[in-house]
């Protein structure tokens, strides 16, 4: 397990998909699906502006589309096969809604970071 620097801990955005509009009256409300870096889906539940800047889905958006959760860095580890996995919470942000957890296992080229108008 290797520490994670300063600048690596500061928030970046966590690649999900929305999969279901579930109410679209303001402020609305998505589904979006996080695959781990197991291969493990996990579904977050929230109003729409926790996952979106701008371009918010509407109820003729193709699903899925693409969307965000704020995370930060905890640290990274090898897997199995040496591989980089990042281990990333979003507690503060919404929680997977079956198991209610905030910490994820995901490979790099999952995050991104903010541009400078959302930071």
């Amino acid at each position: 397990m290797r520490p994670v620097n300063a600048s690596e801990r500061a928030w970046s955005l966590l690649k999900v998909e929305v999969v279901e509009l579930v109410e679209y009256d303001f402020p609305g409300w998505i589904r979006v699906r996080l695959v781990d870096a197991d291969g493990v889906p996990w579904i977050f539940e929230d109003k729409i502006p926790i996952f979106f800047y701008e371009d918010e889905p509407t109820p003729a958006t193709t699903l899925p589309a693409p969307a965000h959760i704020r995370c930060e860095v905890l640290r990274a580890e090898l897997d199995d096969d040496g591989r980089e996995v990042l281990i990333v919470s979003t507690a503060g942000r919404p929680t997977e809604i079956e198991k209610d957890l905030d910490e994820f296992r995901v490979r790099r080229e999952q995050l991104e970071e903010p541009n400078e108008s959302i930071r």
